[in-house]
């Protein structure tokens, strides 16, 4: 006992806020939700500090549920609460289950000081502005000042006194747990860890002496992996200690069931699944364009060499009509001298038949000179192609653009020296 009670001492409790400044014309205040619909961040702060003098402003405590709220007085809530950027129908579902929450809270509170004053003058004075009628106030003071309920009251006292208090204050678990995953670099953080620093204070003394036995047993629990599940909630560290969950989750926060948990953690796997899919077309699709960025130069590159060697063969037309055929081969750099009155050749099948596959002329035999930009080679020679014998043949070296005798007819290719009949000008 002597290890937790050193630390627990009285404090001053804050009073009632009277957040009147947030309560005007403007830009609409961003509130950020977490995946399990939990609001967090600056705009979630300033939305609950707002939401505890709004309901004390408007929501007579003479109102014997929050669940028979009339629904003008709903409206007139809302619209005070469009201020803020809540758009969805949940997220207006969530903050009026946080003002009901607010709501009993301060009732609660006001009942205590109605059962501590000590005659009718004092209650009187306790009396909000929002009730106007004396009687309606003085119906409710009876109420709560009757035996029954004073029955009633010690029965849930004894409850609450069971329960061990957190140490949160106005920023909630939801929030809380978003501050533990920023500190330490985690994308989830264990319940188990969640609700040890909820019920620790900031001097790291637990916030009484059955929070300081329970985190004990926690520890203890946690040092041991045969005693707790890290995946189940149903069998985790904090079940094994404090026993089963009930509608609502321990160190989770508001709003979470549960039913919920189990929708959002599949709501969660399809959504990681779908984005993994999402990356994988999305790599798919960069290495496509790539593919294609690469297939449009190659095009555009094999279309300009085509257009050159067509001016280079249109050149060499207009120069052999005009009598003056060029000094060197059109192709090549390399000053080839033509041999004496050949200028005429036969080219024969590959295959080794004396069969004609082409008729041409004679351009160069110099194994430097370019065909397409290609060197000839020994043993070959440089033809123009005229006229196409057996069109389908296949060429002895192929290009990108020609494969087929029928294809090179206007323009030069190399073929074997010893398959080409050269014949004089006669």
């Amino acid at each position: 006992e002597g290890l937790h009670s050193s630390a627990f001492k009285s404090k001053n409790k804050r009073g009632p806020t009277k957040l009147k400044n947030i309560a005007v014309d403007g830009d609409k205040v961003e509130v950020i939700f977490n995946s399990k619909g939990q609001p967090i961040g600056e705009g979630s702060i300033s939305l609950s500090s707002f939401l505890g003098p709004l309901v004390r402003e408007h929501v007579p405590y003479t109102i014997s549920d929050w669940r028979k709220l009339p629904l003008n007085l709903k409206e007139v809530l809302w619209e005070c609460i469009k201020r803020y950027k809540l758009d969805g129908q949940w997220q207006r579902a969530y903050v009026f289950q946080e003002m009901a929450g607010l709501w009993r809270a301060s009732k609660s509170r006001l009942v205590q000081k109605i059962l501590q004053a000590k005659n009718e003058q004092e209650r009187m004075k306790l009396r909000p502005d929002n009730i106007s009628s004396i009687n309606e106030w003085k119906s409710f003071v009876k109420e709560k000042t009757s035996e029954k309920f004073k029955e009633r009251s010690e029965g849930f006292k004894k409850i609450r006194k069971k329960q061990i208090p957190q140490t949160t204050g106005r920023r909630g678990l939801a929030r809380m747990t978003k501050d533990m995953k920023k500190s330490s670099g985690k994308t989830e953080m264990p319940r188990v860890d969640v609700w040890i620093r909820a019920h620790t204070k900031k001097d790291g003394q637990p916030v009484n002496i059955q929070a300081g036995e329970t985190i004990d047993k926690l520890k203890e629990t946690l040092q041991d992996p045969s005693r707790h599940s890290s995946n189940n909630l149903r069998d985790d560290a904090l079940s094994q200690v404090l026993g089963p969950d009930n509608s609502h989750l321990r160190a989770i926060g508001k709003g979470v069931t549960i039913s919920k948990l189990a929708i959002l953690s599949q709501k969660d796997s399809i959504i990681a699944k779908l984005t993994e899919e999402h990356d994988e077309i999305k790599k798919e699709n960069a290495q496509m364009k790539q593919e294609q960025d690469e297939m449009k130069k190659a095009l555009s590159d094999m279309r300009s060499l085509v257009e050159e060697l067509q001016k280079r063969q249109s050149h060499f037309h207009e120069t052999e009509a005009s009598g003056n055929p060029p000094k060197t081969p059109l192709t090549s750099p390399m000053s080839v001298k033509p041999i004496p009155n050949i200028t005429k050749c036969k080219m024969l099948d590959l295959e080794g038949f004396d069969t004609v596959v082409a008729e041409g002329r004679w351009s160069s035999s110099d194994p430097n000179a370019l065909v397409h930009h290609i060197p000839l080679g020994s043993n070959a020679i440089r033809v123009w192609v005229d006229i196409a014998r057996q069109p389908l043949k296949f060429l002895w070296k192929v290009t990108p653009y020609m494969t087929t005798i029928e294809e090179s007819v206007g323009s030069t290719i190399a073929w074997p020296a010893d398959r080409v009949i050269l014949f004089t000008a006669n």
